[in-house]
């Protein structure tokens, strides 16, 4: 990243003000927006509305007879992000399954734990650089606890891929109009004889009027 900045800045060495007002609004911006728009479409950074963890609610079981029954818990993917969180599960909740090995669990056992009915997580886990995936059973409450206050599940709750595909594609359009737009407004303040060259338009309307009376 630092390598195209040094490129860009090379090139604009030298250049007048006109020049660089040009370049910036015609290529920079919108290379920028762009840019942008595609790192959170593709990659889910900018653009990315997801929690440090999704929260599936698991409702039922099936038996290898093909007979389901209730059986309540919960699933999370937790990011290797930093937060802080608890998750009331009711007195129903007694044990815990993880895609932590387990060096890895021993060694975040203060990390995530159950306690008086919830499950209390913290993140990222020592050790650790990727999601991790984990089952709790219990009944999931309508709220998560965080530091400093409380939020709905809904708003933790695992969305579908293509949803989240579906805003981005339409941040990205709108981001990419902004540039545009931003650039030749831009454009048009900077370039001579423009709308935005207000002095430009006076003098020669001055000098014609002036020719006029002569």
């Amino acid at each position: 990243m630092l390598d195209y900045l040094n490129l860009i800045l090379q090139y604009l060495k030298g250049k007048n003000k006109d020049e660089i007002a040009r370049i910036s609004a015609y290529f920079l911006a919108p290379v920028l927006v762009l840019g942008l728009s595609l790192l959170g479409f593709f990659g889910g950074g900018v653009a990315d509305l997801d929690r440090p963890i999704a929260i599936s609610e698991l409702r039922t079981e099936i038996t290898s007879a093909g007979v389901s029954e209730i059986k309540r818990g919960v699933v999370l993917i937790a990011e290797p992000t930093a937060s802080e969180y608890r998750i009331p599960l009711g007195e129903g909740a007694s044990r815990i399954w993880s895609s932590l090995d387990e060096e890895a669990a021993r060694a975040n056992a203060d990390r995530l734990e159950l306690k008086a009915g919830g499950l209390n997580g913290r993140t990222p886990f020592i050790g650790v650089d990727a999601p991790v995936t984990i089952v709790v059973d219990g009944d999931l409450g309508k709220e998560v606890q965080v530091l400093g206050g409380k939020e709905a599940t809904d708003d933790w709750r695992l969305t579908a891929k293509r949803s989240n595909s579906l805003v981005s594609s339409v941040l990205a359009a709108c981001f990419f109009a902004f540039g545009v737009s931003l650039s030749r407004a831009t454009a048009s303040s900077t370039l001579p004889g423009g709308e935005g060259n207000t002095s430009g338009s006076l003098t020669e309307k001055a000098a014609d009027q002036s020719g006029r009376a002569v």
